[in-house]
C-alpha cells in the first residue's frame, strides 16, 4: 500500500464507484480552488496501483501559521478492513503534520439505521462494537486511536 496525492481522474474514477456522500466530490474540489481555498485529494493505492481508499480534504488557516482540516463526509474507504483503516489514518497523520496542520475533523458518512417514514427502524447496519462480529471486523474510533498511537 502507498498513502499519496490523487489526481482528479483517479479521485472521480472512485469516487464513481465509491459513492458516498456529495461532498467528497470532484466538484467541490473544484469549487474550493476556484474561489482560492486549499484543496486535497489524497488516497491510498495497492500493489497494482488501484486506488483503495480516497479523500477529498479542505484547508483553514488558524493561528496565522497553522491549519485545520476537514474530510467533508469523508474517507471513502472499506472501514471494515482493519488494516487500511490503520495504514490510512496513520499516513494522514502524518500528511496533516508535514502541511502544519493542528487537526483534523473526520467525520465519515456511515448509515447507522435505515427507517421509514414513521421513524421505525427498518433494518440496522450494525456499525457499533457490541456485537462480537462487529467487535471482530470493525475498526472503531477509540480501537483506531490505541492501534495508531500506543
Amino acid at each position: 500500500m502507498k498513502f499519496s496525492t490523487l489526481s482528479e481522474e483517479e479521485f472521480t474514477n472512485y469516487t464513481k464507484k465509491h459513492f458516498k456522500h456529495y461532498t467528497q466530490s470532484i466538484e467541490l474540489y473544484n469549487y474550493r480552488n476556484k474561489i482560492n481555498h486549499e484543496a486535497h485529494i489524497v488516497g491510498v493505492k495497492d500493489d497494482k496501483n488501484e486506488v483503495i481508499a480516497a479523500c477529498l480534504l479542505t484547508e483553514a488557516r488558524i493561528f496565522k501559521f497553522y491549519k485545520y482540516f476537514y474530510s467533508h463526509r469523508g474517507p471513502l474507504l472499506d472501514y471494515f478492513d482493519a488494516k487500511l483503516v490503520c495504514y490510512f489514518f496513520k499516513e494522514l497523520s502524518k500528511f496533516i503534520y508535514k502541511n502544519r496542520g493542528v487537526f483534523i475533523l473526520v467525520d465519515p458518512y456511515l448509515i447507522e439505521n435505515l427507517r421509514d417514514a414513521n421513524g421505525r427502524i427498518i433494518k440496522n447496519y450494525n456499525n457499533s462494537s457490541d456485537s462480537k462480529d462487529a467487535r471482530k471486523n470493525w475498526v472503531s474510533p477509540s480501537r483506531l486511536y490505541n492501534r495508531i498511537f500506543k
